[in-house]
């Protein structure tokens, strides 16, 4: 029998559940706590909770705790589970429902069936997520190779193919995914360029009225152009904007204008090598598509006019060329010049402004390490003024 104080407390959380971010898994916390209180109180905050069934993970909330809380006669767990398998429609929704069964009833079988449902509509990126899913929760060598089977047939760009070939090394010493793997090509691809990392650090308001009236008074009498030369003179800047706490590297990081990492300087010197039958063969450039993003000095100007802005671009260049090593796994044992793109960065808040941020082969991202040292030396460090000036 329940007391009046607990009364009021369910009638209460009743009413709060319905403006809850979930207001099914709030019910279903309320029949949980009232199951051993009282299960008439119980079923009433179940079936609110039915009531606000609004989409597949809502419905099986419900089959999962009737399977726990065994609500109803022993097969009501099973008829909540049916209801929700009428209800899947996306790939996502074939593996959560079947791994909640696994999970909650322990059959195996059933969960196979809604795999191999889901697998009749799925896309590559759908597929690869049912492998995932299959190897963590019922791990059928079977089913695995209908999967990866299935997404072979799928995987029709590099972009694909390479994903799934990584995939596949898992399971190198199994002979089916041998055949697999055999149909690739590994593709290797290198850049022999400068390297370059940048940063721009921006002074607004406060900050930059300050450095001008440093510069103009007729002590200092300094252009602001000249003010400093690089990170080394940061003492000097503390001193004028009264901040000894004030670092340069971790004003710059707080700037969109900042390079992030270390990059292949775009030049006459940058080179563009493919590795064929073990030889080095240099690209020409003019076979492959460069596309440009502009870093824009004027748009800058415009963007931080009214708040009297100073930018101060610096940043370190290697004294000499650096490798960049890529590779990959295609279908095509041949380089298509015509798929390959160049994604090259001009920052017009740089000297040396352009630089490769990323390369793009048949829609596969191509990675290298934007982190690596490198020895060189600071190239001069510039400032811009959002204001024009007399």
């Amino acid at each position: 029998m329940l007391t009046k104080e607990q009364i009021n407390s369910f009638e209460i959380r009743a009413k709060e559940a319905v403006d809850s971010w979930n207001p099914v898994e709030v019910y279903l916390e309320l029949a949980s706590d009232y199951f051993t209180l009282d299960e008439s109180f119980s079923s009433k905050a179940f079936n609110l909770a039915e009531k606000q069934i609004g989409d597949i993970d809502d419905a099986l909330l419900l089959a999962e705790f009737t399977c726990q809380k065994m609500i109803g006669n022993e097969n009501k767990h099973l008829d909540y589970y049916k209801k929700v398998d009428v209800l899947l429609e996306d790939t996502g929704d074939y593996i959560s429902f079947a791994e909640s069964i696994i999970k909650f009833l322990k059959d195996n079988n059933w969960a196979e069936n809604i795999y191999r449902r889901a697998l009749k509509d799925a896309s590559f990126d759908g597929v690869m997520l049912l492998v995932i899913s299959v190897k963590e929760f019922i791990k059928n060598p079977q089913l695995l190779i209908e999967l990866y089977t299935k997404a072979d047939e799928l995987a029709l760009n590099t972009s694909y193919y390479h994903k799934l070939h990584e995939d596949l090394l898992e399971f190198s010493s199994e002979e089916w995914a041998m055949t697999m793997l055999n149909k690739g090509h590994k593709v290797e691809v290198s850049i022999e360029a400068y390297t370059i990392t940048g940063n721009v650090a921006e002074f607004i308001d406060e900050e930059s009225e300050s450095i001008k009236d440093y510069c103009s008074t007729d002590i200092n009498d300094q252009d602001i152009e000249t003010l400093i030369s690089g990170p080394d003179d940061e003492d000097l800047l503390r001193e004028i904007l009264e901040d000894e706490d004030f670092d340069l590297y971790d004003n710059a990081s707080e700037s969109d204008l900042s390079m992030e990492g270390n990059f292949p300087v775009f030049n006459e010197s940058f080179k563009l090598l493919i590795k064929v039958n073990n030889n080095i063969q240099e690209i020409n450039l003019n076979d492959v598509k460069v596309k440009t993003d502009l870093t824009s000095l004027v748009d800058w100007k415009n963007e931080k006019k009214e708040e009297d802005a100073l930018a101060y671009s610096f940043g370190y260049i290697s004294d000499s060329v650096k490798l960049f090593e890529f590779s990959f796994y295609s279908r095509n044992k041949d380089l298509d010049l015509n798929m390959l793109v160049l994604n090259i960065q001009n920052n017009e808040f740089f000297e040396t402004s352009k630089y490769l941020v990323g390369i793009e082969y048949d829609m596969l991202d191509l990675d290298y390490d934007e982190t690596v040292d490198f020895e060189g030396e600071y190239f001069n460090g510039i400032f811009f003024n959002s204001i024009e000036e007399d």
